[in-house]
């Protein structure tokens, strides 16, 4: 925070020094609500979308789950996407953790000896040193 007299302090939240990832497919929707929404900009999907609902974790408050909500298919004889909804509201994306933080490790700092790094378990979370 920038203070009128020159003097630059620190952050009021000085305990985040996290990073977060987005990663994005062609093949995969997340959405919240209660229907997935194209984007108006169609041309680099997938001809198979699987959809996912946002939902709260209640064991972890700061993270959400990826529900497994259905699938939209294109059809090339009607140029439209149809929605095929799988009903089991107990199906859930994983992600593999570590696979995750090897990645960005890699993007951030280059090829390293990941096994030296150390690995800290944050709920759903990993943190490194």
């Amino acid at each position: 925070m920038w203070q009128p007299s020159g003097v630059l302090h620190s952050p009021m939240n000085t305990c985040i020094a996290d990073s977060d990832f987005l990663f994005c497919k062609a093949d995969q929707l997340s959405f919240s609500g209660d229907y997935p929404v194209l984007p108006s900009d169609k041309s680099g999907l997938a001809d198979t979308i699987r959809c996912y609902k946002i939902e709260s974790y209640s064991e972890f408050p700061s993270f959400v789950r990826l529900g497994s909500w259905g699938e939209m298919r294109y059809s090339w004889k009607h140029k439209e996407y149809k929605i095929s909804r799988k009903i089991n509201q107990y199906i859930y994306l994983i992600m593999d953790r570590n696979k995750a933080l090897n990645l960005f490790i890699d993007l951030k700092y280059g090829e390293l000896d990941k096994n030296k790094l150390q690995k800290v378990f944050s709920g759903p979370a990993i943190k490194h040193r």
